[in-house]
């Protein structure tokens, strides 16, 4: 889903406050976007009930970043982090739970 090309920047949660997303219709088939729902949902199982991070690799107006936090919910357009940040759905690339 996401190419070698692709080399985002770390971030922190703090650091959402000024990222602008960009709200991309990725060109995912059917299969990737299923795997990305699945990945979402594990990642949310896994942070409530083991505090776990995951790193989320999304894309804004200044290019791929990425953020390591716990992820406690979604509804359809939105993803809930730890600490009361959100990312939109539509501009995740992938997502990766951080088991240590």
């Amino acid at each position: 889903m996401v190419g070698n090309e692709i080399n985002p920047v770390q971030i922190f949660n703090e650091d959402l406050a000024s990222v602008h997303f960009e709200r991309i219709s990725p060109m995912f088939s059917v299969l990737q976007k299923t795997s990305l729902i699945q990945k979402i949902f594990n990642a949310i199982i896994y942070g409530q009930s083991n505090d776990c991070k995951s790193n989320v690799i999304f894309k804004t107006d200044d290019g791929y970043k990425q953020i390591n936090s716990v992820i406690l919910s979604k509804n359809s357009d939105w993803l809930m982090l730890k600490g009361g940040k959100y990312i939109p759905i539509q501009s995740i690339l992938n997502i990766e739970i951080l088991r240590s």
